[in-house]
């Protein structure tokens, strides 16, 4: 825990992207295939559900400082983050640091206990880290407590520390890091094992996704030479049909098959290794709906007939 601490703050510290990837590669050289796992899964943007609510650990903190209630509401306003307030308001009853404890043990063994905790047990454990862990340890438990750790690094960046650390493809690491997997050892040593040309079938590639230019528009050569594809205002996917199952991503990463079922009856008959990426638009008789309509989609887990009726969708396919 220790460990990952001092790496949030290298990363948090620095703008240079070859000072973090160097950081990170350092980072998995030091430590176990669980922690390292655990480390890919949150520095690349995925989150643990938030354990306690925001309401409630403030007013564990407002007990435990034993502050007044106007300075403890006047330090937050300031500080404007919940996680930071309380190790700085806490600091000074810190007695002794914890001995250190994996990311892995941290997280598997204490964090996520809590969920099975009653209220009273919850606060005896959380209490007793915000007394014992250091300043820095008490910033990132928090984070993670209440899952609004973020990180200054993309899941392209934490790739390509990967890559450099397992002297492999930066691609190939990539689209392992794709999907739904678990941060466990298994997953560390699959994501770093020597290419052996096996496709998980439900896993997606990364997207293709539009940047702007870092140039002026005349650097690309004469307009006429040009090639332009309409802006379309849906939700990015990608679309895959292997060993005759198919599944429908979001950008985010997640599996929507159950929301747009006719656009994975449709891919049915497309041949089997098709890979699709485009975008999912609600579209009726007439035309492009808008994306309000589009969203009634979006928000539901499993659409309805009378909702597949009024808000039809299509895949507009890119690549």
């Amino acid at each position: 825990m220790k460990r990952f601490t001092s790496l949030y703050q290298r990363l948090d510290q620095t703008t240079s992207t070859t000072a973090k990837v160097a950081s990170m590669v350092d980072y998995f050289k030091q430590i176990p295939a669980a922690d390292a796992a655990w480390a890919v899964y949150l520095l690349s943007g995925r989150r643990l559900k938030r354990l306690i609510g925001a309401a409630v650990l403030k007013e564990w903190l407002r007990e435990e400082s034993e502050l007044p209630d106007w300075l403890v509401d006047e330090t937050y306003n300031r500080v404007g983050d919940l996680a930071e307030t309380i190790a700085l308001l806490l600091a000074e009853t810190h007695t002794h640091a914890t001995g250190d404890i994996s990311l892995h043990q941290w997280i598997e063994e204490q964090l996520l206990a809590l969920r099975s905790q009653a209220v009273d047990a919850q606060r005896a454990t959380v209490t007793t880290w915000w007394a014992t862990q250091s300043y820095e340890q008490c910033y990132v438990s928090n984070k993670l407590l209440t899952g609004a750790l973020r990180v200054g690094v993309s899941q392209l960046l934490v790739a390509r520390a990967v890559a450099e650390y397992a002297l492999l493809p930066r691609a190939l690491i990539l689209h392992r890091m794709m999907g739904e997997w678990e941060p466990n050892e298994a997953f560390w040593n699959s994501l770093i094992s020597t290419d052996d040309g096996e496709v998980v079938p439900s896993r997606p590639y990364p997207f293709c996704l539009a940047s702007p230019l870092d140039s002026p528009a005349e650097d690309l050569g004469d307009v006429t030479d040009w090639q332009a594809e309409w802006k379309w205002d849906g939700i990015r996917a990608q679309l895959i049909r292997r060993e005759k199952q198919t599944y429908l991503w979001s950008r985010g990463e997640e599996l929507i098959n159950n929301r747009f079922p006719e656009v994975v009856d449709m891919a049915s008959s497309l041949p089997d290794g098709t890979v699709l990426d485009g975008e999912i638009l609600a579209w009726n008789s007439e035309g492009v709906m808008t994306f309000a309509d589009l969203q009634r989609r979006i928000g539901r887990k499993n659409a309805g007939r009378k909702l597949l009726n009024e808000v039809p969708c299509r895949f507009m396919a890119y690549d």
